[in-house]
């Protein structure tokens, strides 16, 4: 089910799954290439959670709670939960 609602423009990144950034890791996530200080549409039943601050490798990040449980939104600005 569908949680963020991004402009059709906004291309993915980097996809799940191995990659071969840093020698051999695993991308537990997508990300989208979106220009710094984009909103994020929260959307069936989503909302926001928790601002978990600075997490190191994931940047600045926020906690949502989705009908499914849980997930977390990594690499936003900082600043930029509300």
């Amino acid at each position: 089910v569908q949680t963020c609602a991004l402009p059709i423009s906004y291309g993915v990144t980097t996809g799940y799954g191995p990659r071969s950034l840093f020698g051999r890791s695993f991308h537990a996530g997508i990300d989208f290439g979106t220009p710094a200080g984009s909103s994020i549409t929260l959307i069936n039943g989503a909302t926001y959670a928790r601002n978990m601050g600075y997490t190191g490798a994931g940047g600045y990040a926020v906690e949502v709670s989705t009908p499914e449980g849980n997930m977390r939104l990594l690499h936003l600005q900082a600043g930029s939960a509300r």
